[in-house]
């Protein structure tokens, strides 16, 4: 059993798919995301679809939640609570 934990893709598509291609060459059996998967590139959606047809366990971030909510005001609070 070979685990993948894979982080910060910020939508970035061509470098995830090159991040990819090193877990298949690994032959991983397991992945892990620990956040972040969109935000920044210009990709959120398919990076998102990539990460859930790995059947993969999330944890999701401030960002990530912001940006898949569309709930900007929401991580304005948060931060402010901090």
């Amino acid at each position: 059993m070979k685990f993948a934990i894979i982080a910060d893709i910020h939508a970035n598509l061509d470098a995830f798919q090159v991040v990819l291609a090193d877990i298949k060459e690994q032959n991983c059996t397991h992945y892990a995301c620990v956040g972040d998967v969109v935000g920044y590139g210009p990709n959120p959606r398919e990076c998102l679809k990539i990460v859930r047809d790995l059947g993969c366990r999330r944890e999701r971030n401030t960002t990530s939640i912001a940006r898949s909510t569309s709930n900007w005001t929401g991580l304005i609070r948060m931060r402010r609570r901090r």
